[in-house]
């Protein structure tokens, strides 16, 4: 029995089988008005401040420690050089934003409640399965397992137009689409699916084209904006390193960093 509706978004992948909703197709998977309750500006700006002046033996200390489902340490030195304005998200930077959303997801349903929207899939997947590591460079690719179709987000070209991030991405949206479907086979028994189906949706005009170093952090607001259809909202030069601040301050504050407890931060 198929999934009434599952979701992938760079990647994001329905965890469970047997979904439904009476929510219409294009439905925010944020829903019930349950949404990340970012920092303001100046909070998040506040707490990078704070750790970019403190003393050596502070940001040598292990700001961010986490244990599930592996162990992933990060001090105060790597989160300011990896958050500061042309700063380059590594796959440790990537690893805790995504634990960080899980988390926030977690905390939205009853241990008991199968639904769930969307999963955001390790970054490995991906390497894996295009056979790149090129670090720096973020495109998002959003499985949408209900409508069949997936819809690819280039934030440096997207202005190129269609033709040619199609020439760009679909031989690794087959290559995507391939792996997921032999993941649905091998772990999902009795989910029926037909490759031929499959629709991709190269989306162009979404921003203004970015730097290479801002790739990742556009990549974050397509997760946290794509609805289905549109992105809403919109992040240029100006706000994105605001959205950097306001990420790092989130991974920071999640209830499972077992790392430096900031006194200044739980005054506030």
């Amino acid at each position: 029995m198929r999934s009434r509706r599952a979701r992938l978004e760079p990647n994001y992948l329905m965890m469970e089988k047997h979904v439904y909703s009476d929510l219409p197709p294009a439905e925010n998977p944020f829903h019930y008005n349950k949404r990340i309750v970012f920092p303001t500006r100046d909070t998040a700006k506040d707490l990078y401040d704070r750790l970019l002046f403190s003393d050596y033996a502070t940001t040598k200390k292990l700001w961010y420690v986490h244990m599930d489902p592996t162990l992933l340490k990060i001090s105060g030195s790597e989160l300011i050089e990896v958050f500061q304005e042309f700063g380059i998200f590594t796959r440790k930077t990537y690893e805790r934003i995504r634990r960080m959303l899980d988390e926030n997801e977690h905390g939205w349903y009853g241990e008991q409640e199968r639904r769930r929207w969307r999963k955001i899939l390790p970054k490995e997947w991906v390497i894996w399965a295009i056979h790149e590591t090129t670090e720096g460079y973020c495109i998002m690719y959003a499985f949408d397992m209900d409508l069949e179709i997936l819809h690819v987000f280039d934030p440096k070209r997207t202005c190129a137009g269609i033709r040619i991030l199609e020439r760009l991405h679909h031989d690794t949206c087959e290559i995507l689409l391939d792996g997921l479907l032999r993941c649905v086979d091998a772990y999902f028994e009795g989910w029926e699916h037909d490759r031929s189906r499959w629709k991709f949706k190269y989306h162009d005009y979404v921003n203004t084209p970015c730097r290479t170093e801002d790739t990742q952090v556009y990549g974050f607001h397509y997760i946290l904006s794509f609805d289905g259809m549109h992105v809403h909202g919109n992040i240029d030069k100006d706000s994105v390193d605001h959205l950097r601040k306001k990420l790092m301050y989130l991974v920071l504050q999640m209830e499972s960093n077992l790392g430096y407890d900031d006194p200044v931060s739980d005054d506030e």
